[in-house]
């Protein structure tokens, strides 16, 4: 079976599906970087574990999976044609 792939971030326990893991590998990028530049313009003091997303198998069905990745805004990531 092919691998699902999500990002997951530790801190809430939030899984987002991804198409592919290089679009994972982006997004978990991205969400960390945006986080980390919130974090600190707010002068907040969340550890990097509450922010960091990191790429992982998605853990549901792939049902699921499927249902998600259909609702996935490619320029809601900054990603233009549907690659990164």
């Amino acid at each position: 079976m092919k691998t699902l792939w999500s990002i997951h971030i530790p801190g809430p326990d939030e899984y987002h599906a991804a198409p592919s893991e290089e679009i994972a590998k982006y997004m978990a990028a991205r969400h960390t970087t945006a986080m980390q530049a919130y974090v600190a313009n707010n002068k907040l003091d969340w550890g990097l574990e509450m922010i960091s997303a990191e790429v992982a198998e998605w853990p549901g069905t792939a049902e699921d999976h499927a249902e998600d990745v259909s609702e996935f805004d490619y320029a809601a990531w900054g990603l233009e044609g549907g690659a990164a």
